[in-house]
């Protein structure tokens, strides 16, 4: 969860269809009480991800079905500059069976990461699923987030009537980055 006081802008945005974004500018401290590094979504993003809409379905269902836990996997695709294209979703299994964390089997990780380089994709990212909170890094997400190369998507289920998928950038310095996402046909 983020932090608590965290701002009105940043709290009003999980309500938003996450194809309206329209990218990062730093802010920090000012916009409240807490002391936080995100990125302002409501400034030009640099990154666009391209998501097909089977694609999100299937990550979708695999969240839903993944309730009351969190869910995970991995994203393999190709990046054309500051477009980076999912072309296959590896569904993994949470070996920690938690609500609030999420560890993906080893094995199927190693299996998901053969198959992207045997199909000559590149790791663009990997997704999870927070079941009770909005679509924003945790502390923990921002910890464990260890590659700033790669996107990181988070599905919030908090609404299970209007999921909201994100894509988040986190730089070495654990700065968040909100990244555009396109629902392709």
């Amino acid at each position: 969860a983020a932090p608590k006081g965290l701002c009105q802008l940043w709290n009003r945005i999980d309500h938003i269809n996450p194809a309206l974004f329209i990218g990062p500018v730093v802010f920090s401290g000012k916009c409240c009480p807490v002391e936080h590094k995100y990125r302002n979504p409501l400034e030009a993003a640099k990154i666009m991800l391209k998501l097909k809409k089977e694609d999100y379905e299937k990550i979708l269902d695999h969240c839903r079905k993944g309730l009351p836990n969190e869910s995970c996997g991995l994203l393999g695709g190709t990046i054309e500059g500051d477009v980076k294209t999912i072309e296959k979703v590896y569904l993994l299994t949470n070996i920690d069976e938690s609500n609030e964390h999420f560890s993906m089997d080893p094995k199927e990780q190693l299996s998901a990461i053969k198959d992207i380089r045997q199909n000559g994709y590149q790791m663009i990212g990997n997704f999870h699923s927070h079941p009770e909170s909005p679509s924003r890094p945790s502390e923990e997400d921002k910890r464990l987030a260890f590659d700033p190369n790669i996107e990181y998507l988070i599905l919030s289920l908090m609404d299970a009537e209007n999921p909201v998928l994100k894509a988040f950038g986190v730089d070495k310095e654990k700065n968040v980055t909100v990244h555009e996402i396109q629902i392709t046909e």
